[in-house]
């Protein structure tokens, strides 16, 4: 991929994703062990080594009918040149959906790419509780517990990227989950390693 061609592409909008195919497995294990571990602002470099994931989790997401791995394809003229440029996962829990697997090819971090993946994303929950007739919190007085929402995961010490979602309507549930070691996720390089919850509510629909 050149770098001009992928400046072409660095402000989308709209962005278009389509589901991930056995196909793409390979690019997006490349995508993601590249941005998570390697380069870019959201590598994890100093806290995890190893790798981000492989070729069985991959696997295993895309053939989960709970959930969604998105990608977002290059493209020239209308037309897919075969290249991954971000990739983004719709885990359905329940009344959430869990937000992972969020990548973008380092060359376009900071571009916008990454606000306009989560965006979209974002959109495709909404309307999946709408559809699959999840009931939607109706007033303020009912439980916080029982509202659709949106989560992720941050390891503890990615304060920028924390900040991020934060900016995004995300905010810290109180929440924190370990971090366990695995062949797919990587080894710790801090001993006190875990995760932090957010969530964002999602809107009550028009």
């Amino acid at each position: 991929m050149t770098t001009s061609s992928i400046a072409n592409q660095s402000k989308p909008n709209p962005v278009f994703l389509r589901p991930a195919l056995a196909s793409d497995i390979s690019k997006l294990e490349t995508l993601l062990n590249r941005s998570y571990r390697f380069e870019g602002w959201t590598h994890e470099t100093e806290l995890v080594g190893g790798i981000r994931t492989n070729v069985a989790e991959l696997t295993s997401v895309i053939e989960d009918n709970q959930q969604y791995l998105f990608v977002y394809p290059q493209t020239e003229n209308g037309q897919a040149t075969g290249e991954i440029l971000g990739c983004i996962n719709v885990a359905i829990e329940d009344n959430s959906a869990y937000i992972g697997l969020f990548a973008v090819n380092p060359d376009l971090q900071g571009s916008g790419v990454g606000s306009a993946l989560l965006a979209e994303a974002e959109v495709f929950i909404q309307r999946y509780f709408c559809y699959n007739n999840t009931t939607f919190a109706q007033s303020a007085a009912e439980s916080s517990a029982n509202e659709n929402s949106i989560k992720m995961l941050v390891l503890k010490g990615r304060d920028k990227m924390l900040a991020y979602y934060q900016r995004r309507g995300y905010v810290c549930t109180g929440n924190t989950q370990p971090f366990l070691e695995n062949d797919s996720k990587g080894e710790s390089n801090n001993g006190d390693l875990y995760f932090i919850e957010i969530k964002k509510a999602l809107p009550l629909p028009s």
